[in-house]
């Protein structure tokens, strides 16, 4: 009986190594997909900042102009 569990367990090694480069491979992939999202943010995240920024440049010249044209 302990041999055939033996057998069994022999001949299922090489399936469970494929599975397992299966799974790192994936892990891998997923860590990838993760950095490429996270740079993703970040730069869409400083455009909307320098967007922001532009903004109030703009409406701080906006009040120096209307008040200048007020003097």
């Amino acid at each position: 009986m302990l041999k055939f569990f033996r057998n069994y367990d022999m001949s299922k090694e090489p399936q469970i190594q494929r599975l397992q480069k299966r799974i790192d491979n994936i892990k891998k992939n997923n860590s990838k997909v993760k950095t490429t999202q996270a740079q993703e943010v970040s730069e869409r995240s400083e455009v909307e900042n320098l967007f922001l920024e532009c903004i109030d440049e703009s409406k701080k010249e906006l009040v120096k102009r209307r008040q200048n044209e007020m003097i």
